[in-house]
């Protein structure tokens, strides 16, 4: 019965594996509208913080977060950037390779056109020959049971349908800081009540 246990667990395990790749394929392929308003993006990182502040903590990362006061809203969908957040700080998470570390989220207004988020880690970093192809669909250096090179795609096209971008500062040993500009409602021409 312990035999029957362990395999039924290891394919409870794998079959919920396939069914999040599916998931992140879909989420990767589809192109259907999503619905548009007035975000606050710290609300936002809020919430996301409170969904992945436990699973960081158990592996032993530290979450740190800087938000700005009084941020501008953004024009955006809620769901799309929460999604920036969590597979930017699951990827931070999976690059410790389980040791202790610290991510940390900041957000900032800089300008009169954008709100900049951060998230800062202190793993290992990115290796220059990786930099360029990591926001390529399937692109990982993770070994495959720990990834399927969606995550950061996810976050490049999430981006891109706010009208942002995401960029990419890595010193090999040092960590790796992830930079998403979204534009302020402002500046797409969006309006409290519109």
């Amino acid at each position: 019965e312990t035999t029957q246990f362990k395999n039924l667990s290891l394919i409870e395990k794998e079959t919920k594996r396939c069914k999040t790749i599916i998931d992140n394929l879909l989420k990767f392929s589809r192109q259907e509208k999503v619905a548009f308003d007035m975000i606050d993006v710290n609300r936002v990182a809020l919430d996301t913080i409170a969904i992945i502040n436990h699973q960081l903590g158990i592996n032993q990362i530290k979450l740190l977060q800087e938000l700005a006061p009084e941020l501008p809203p953004v024009y955006g969908n809620a769901n799309q950037i929460q999604q920036v957040f969590l597979n930017l700080m699951i990827n931070a998470q999976q690059a410790m390779d389980g040791n202790p570390g610290k991510v940390s989220l900041t957000t900032a207004c800089l300008d009169s056109v954008n709100v900049q988020i951060q998230i800062i880690d202190n793993g290992p970093g990115i290796a220059e020959e990786h930099q360029a192809k990591i926001f390529e669909p399937f692109y990982t250096t993770k070994t495959s049971d720990k990834g399927t090179g969606l995550g950061l795609s996810i976050v490049k096209h999430a981006c891109a349908s706010l009208g942002g971008s995401v960029g990419l500062e890595s010193t090999p040993g040092k960590g790796s800081t992830f930079r998403v500009s979204l534009p302020l409602a402002q500046t797409r021409g969006a309006v409290s009540g519109s």
